[in-house]
């Protein structure tokens, strides 16, 4: 009975909706951080962080209640929730204490906020064909990328042959970026001034 009331309230528009808005919101607020305000201003407006975090908490705990651990997990955009969850407990735990602001690993930490904005991208259904094609798209690329690697590597040798004398391909390693620089067309022309000095 209890799961299924949790159930039909995660999958429900509404509660999807309220969590997007949530989310939008919490990408908002987090985009004001820098200097336009006094410290003071800002701790009020960040500590608005801990309202966020136990939103999607309470909804990481809907969900498992109501979809159930293996249902759950079997979506790409839970497991990144539950990612996200897992920081916002560790970020609630150390929160507002002195060395939050001042231990470096804290700092990076808040970093991961920014993950959050994935979260609009998982409530959006368009998003989710996108990614499929993308997808579909990223198999060609990389048979594309893999003849791109051949040519290289054929470059390379060729040039360690021929070319070994010079400092561009006395090794495979040189000789590799030397080549990439060419083939990027990035100052491409100093490997060609350093070949007639």
């Amino acid at each position: 009975m209890t799961k299924k009331f949790f159930y039909n309230i995660v999958t429900s528009n509404i509660f999807n909706n309220l969590i997007l808005a949530m989310i939008i919101a919490n990408t908002l607020i987090m985009s004001l951080e820098g200097n336009y305000f006094d410290p003071e201003t800002w701790f009020k407006i960040d500590s608005t962080n801990l309202f966020f975090n136990a939103v999607y908490i309470v909804e990481f705990v809907m969900k498992i209640i109501g979809l159930g651990v293996g249902l759950y997990f079997s979506d790409f955009n839970n497991v990144l929730d539950f990612v996200i969850v897992c920081l916002c407990v560790i970020d609630f735990s150390v929160y507002g204490k002195e060395e939050y602001d001042q231990i470096t690993e804290f700092t990076y930490l808040r970093l991961f906020r920014v993950l959050r904005v994935f979260k609009i991208l998982s409530k959006i259904t368009v998003y989710k064909k996108i990614m499929t094609g993308m997808m579909k798209d990223i198999i060609k690329v990389f048979f594309l990328v893999l003849l791109f690697i051949i040519f290289l590597i054929i470059f390379i040798l060729f040039g360690m042959s021929f070319l070994s004398a010079s400092y561009n391909y006395n090794t495979f390693v040189n000789a590799f970026f030397t080549e990439f620089q060419v083939f990027s067309m990035q100052n491409w022309n100093e490997i060609l001034y350093d070949a007639y000095s």
